[in-house]
């Protein structure tokens, strides 16, 4: 995909499942996740912020072809959304405050969990997956939104400097962006609404994916 000033693959790096985890076995992963047609319905990963966003710009250019020949007065934008626009989404999910309670807890896609002795209570297989799921796996937030928190994690638009309360280096705020909702890997912390984690724009892993918005505006 080329834009006016960068030529950008957007093609996933499959080797994040050998990179993110170098002891382990993931070969097969390396190799069938993005070609075989039994991950079709699981998220794309691999892919880095400016990947994401180049895909976002292609469909957009893509859909408002269609809707040019369609007649149209409307043009449709994709793109990732920000931070805020993440956490307003993610507000329909299920009551978070009891997320591990027997009764109201609910179940999702996320890592190992220690007791505070450091013993191992649940392992990555026990949600389900030992790694990611089909996207509509679990259930729908109010929303309709599937997997808001777990799965993946997902980039916004949000730059940010993950040391608080340093003045803040414009040129930092180019490089570094917020990541939402948690993924395969993560700890519960990383499940909550207002949790974030700091990624470089051009950072890909097996546990980060992304989701975009869609809106449309008159001509």
């Amino acid at each position: 995909f080329s834009n006016q000033s960068e030529i950008i693959n957007i093609y996933p790096d499959t080797l994040v499942w050998i990179s993110d985890f170098a002891y382990s076995y993931n070969e097969p992963l390396a190799k069938n996740y993005f070609s075989k047609k039994t991950y079709d319905n699981f998220p794309v990963v691999g892919i880095n912020l400016k990947q994401a966003m180049a895909f976002c710009q292609w469909k957009t250019e893509q859909l408002n072809k269609l809707s040019n020949h369609s007649g149209s007065e409307y043009r449709v934008i994709l793109r990732l959304p920000t931070n805020t626009e993440w956490e307003s989404a993610s507000a329909g999910e299920q009551d978070e405050t009891n997320i591990f309670s027997p009764g109201r807890a609910y179940h999702i896609n996320f890592g190992i969990i220690a007791d505070r002795n450091g013993f191992i209570v649940k392992q990555y297989k026990d949600d389900g997956y030992f790694y990611t799921g089909p996207v509509n796996s679990y259930t729908a937030g109010a929303y309709g939104i599937y997997q808001m928190k777990g799965n993946v994690a997902e980039w916004t638009l949000t730059p940010c400097d993950e040391i608080m309360n340093l003045e803040v280096k414009p040129e930092k705020l180019k490089t570094s962006f917020t990541v939402k909702g948690g993924g395969w890997d993560s700890d519960p912390f990383y499940l909550q609404t207002g949790a974030c984690q700091f990624f470089s724009a051009n950072a890909a892993h097996s546990f980060i994916g992304f989701r975009y918005i869609v809106y449309a505006e008159k001509k």
